[in-house]
């Protein structure tokens, strides 16, 4: 009998980005003197990268690896002390995006049936978002609706690369049934890189 007191850990860095994305691995390790490397595609199975047992201490077993294409890699390290047999396993989520882009539609029907009652956009690159806000004014240029979207940590907040943001339910902030007809909207974003993107355009609103 074996008592396995070996802890698994590892941080990359960055974690999310866009690509070609160049990620370094430290191996942060507990009572291990061997090590392995895997790269998976969470989207096909698939091994797209697996390093042979490295032996040594923990500055010697680490690695860096560029994701050419987007989409969501977990990247797993196990970690023993000569018994391999007695190892400990850690994997983690590396999120590769292409781009941040916005699809808006031009009209929604909040009348309670039950199909396109909301407006709501659809946002690809969410990972790279650290905040987002989205305006709504009626042609007068009154502020109807004020949806603020802030963003601690993307990856845990929007898991998948692509999320569904419901901005406006047809109500005004008076909690009011909002009239048919156009309304106009103003989407910011701030990345995690500190650039600010924005978007304006209307929205129809039928009943």
């Amino acid at each position: 009998n074996e008592v396995n007191n070996v802890v698994a850990n590892f941080t990359a860095n960055p974690e999310t980005g866009v690509a070609p994305l160049d990620v370094s691995f430290s191996n942060t390790s507990l009572n291990a003197n061997s090590f392995q490397w895997s790269v998976i595609s969470s989207q096909l199975g698939d091994t797209l990268y697996w390093i042979p047992t490295c032996v040594g201490n923990v500055s010697n077993c680490e690695f860096s690896y560029t994701f050419d294409s987007s989409g969501t890699y977990q990247v797993c390290l196990v970690a023993f002390n000569n018994i391999q047999t007695c190892a400990d396993t850690i994997c983690k989520t590396i999120v590769v995006e292409d781009e941040i882009s916005l699809i808006i539609p031009n009209v929604f029907t909040p009348n309670g049936d039950g199909e396109n009652d909301n407006f709501v956009i659809q946002l690809t690159g969410a990972a790279l978002i650290k905040s987002l806000r989205a305006e709504v004014f009626n042609r007068w240029g009154m502020l109807i609706k004020d949806f603020k979207l802030e963003i601690s940590n993307s990856i845990s907040n929007l898991q998948s690369p692509i999320s569904n943001l419901t901005i406006w339910d047809g109500y005004t902030t008076a909690a009011a049934l909002a009239p048919e007809g156009t309304y106009f909207y103003v989407i910011s974003c701030e990345t995690l890189d500190g650039e600010a993107k924005s978007k304006k355009g209307s929205v129809t609103l039928l009943r």
